[in-house]
């Protein structure tokens, strides 16, 4: 009975320090799986510099080299990281990457050198799908400017959602102070669709002689992919613009392209610009809306809208463009604005003066392009 219990407590014992140790040879199995799969992704080269693990946690640290390409950052050739990964081996259930920023290299080779050593972030992951991050704050001069970050942090769900919930942006110097406060995005990401959502709670901008505050910005961005095509969508909103000559509320601007071909909108923004004629030549439809409620420059302006709505047809129409042929564009605007905005446009382009039809205290525009001729409210004023 005695050698049973003897046995019993070895066993208990020899399982109790042999835990650690099987749980460590997994989960370091499954992170160098990880790494392997970077590796093999997008050109990232990942190399390990100095493991201090003990008996209970795993610590490791690791240069990673992650070009611009496999972020989607064209105008970036490549960034450098000291990341020193870390976890307790039993139990296991949260993985810490630090990183430090050492090198970003733009693709004109120069190096953005006072991000180096400066940009500081950690992420937390308990399962290698969800992330949180969180970038330490930081106070840096640089040419005379002092630039400051802080709150910076969200989350990433791979593959399928990146969201920054706050952080605020500060750069001043003797001249000029810039204030970005509680930024948000939110990035989406579907099988056939991107959705992304920005918002900037407040922006002040102050010179010598000038002072600009703008108040809650929203954009939103649609991408929907199709077989050979590509619907695009933006909306844009900004609660008020106020400096002391100018000020604005309720600005609201949306543009929809829809059927853009797949092909040139993707080698666009890879930085083919040549894309932009095979865009226009391949056509597509589009409509972009625009409302402001208040306009002030100097003195109250009132309101304006705008909706318009276009076709572009399959041809040669970057050369035809070129020769002042807008034979492939069918077009409808109407403009409604204040009496106001339609006296300042009456002055600014004397020929439209008599042109725009005042209707319920409304100036209106209405303008027109088919087969190559232009109508304002009925009236042709250029033919091609």
């Amino acid at each position: 009975m005695k050698n049973k219990i003897v046995v019993m407590l070895l066993t208990f014992i020899v399982m109790v320090f042999a835990t650690p140790v099987i749980f460590e040879k997994l989960m370091n199995s499954k992170f160098n799986t990880m790494l392997l799969n970077l590796q093999q992704q997008n050109g990232i080269v990942i190399k390990e510099i100095k493991d201090k693990s003990s008996y209970l946690t795993t610590d490791r640290f690791f240069e990673v080299t992650i070009p611009g390409s496999a972020i989607k950052q064209k105008e970036i050739k490549y960034i450098k990281l000291l990341t020193e990964v870390k976890f307790k081996n039993l139990p296991v259930t949260n993985v810490i990457f630090h990183n430090v920023l050492t090198k970003l290299v733009l693709q004109n080779n120069q190096e953005v050198k006072f991000l180096e050593n400066n940009f500081v972030f950690n992420v937390i992951t308990p399962d290698f799908k969800h992330y949180k991050y969180v970038v330490l704050n930081k106070s840096i001069k640089n040419n005379g400017i002092v630039i400051s970050w802080n709150n910076f942090n969200g989350i990433y769900v791979y593959p399928k959602e990146f969201k920054n919930v706050d952080g605020n942006i500060q750069i001043n110097n003797n001249k000029i102070k810039i204030d970005l406060n509680h930024i948000y995005t939110d990035n989406l990401f579907f099988k056939n669709k991107i959705e992304q959502l920005s918002k900037l709670k407040k922006a002040d901008v102050e010179l010598p002689d000038f002072k600009l505050v703008i108040n809650n910005i929203e954009s939103k961005n649609f991408q929907v992919n199709k077989k050979n095509k590509i619907d695009l969508s933006t909306s844009f909103l900004i609660d008020n613009i106020d400096s002391k000559l100018f000020k604005l509320n309720n600005l609201n601007f949306s543009i929809k392209l829809l059927g853009i071909d797949k092909k040139a909108f993707e080698a666009l923004k890879e930085g083919d610009e040549n894309q932009t004629k095979e865009i226009l030549d391949k056509g597509f439809k589009g409509q972009i809306s625009l409302n402001i409620k208040n306009i002030f420059f100097i003195k109250p302006l009132g309101f304006i809208n705008a909706d318009i709505n276009f076709t572009i047809k399959n041809g040669n129409n970057f050369q035809k463009l070129q020769n002042n042929n807008l034979d492939f564009l069918t077009l409808n605007a109407k403009i409604n604005a204040s009496p106001q905005i339609g006296s300042v446009i009456a002055i600014s382009y004397p020929y439209l003066a008599s042109m725009i039809n005042v209707v319920n205290n409304k100036a209106q525009i209405l303008i027109k392009i088919n087969k190559g001729k232009i109508f304002i409210n009925g009236k042709e004023i250029k033919s091609y």
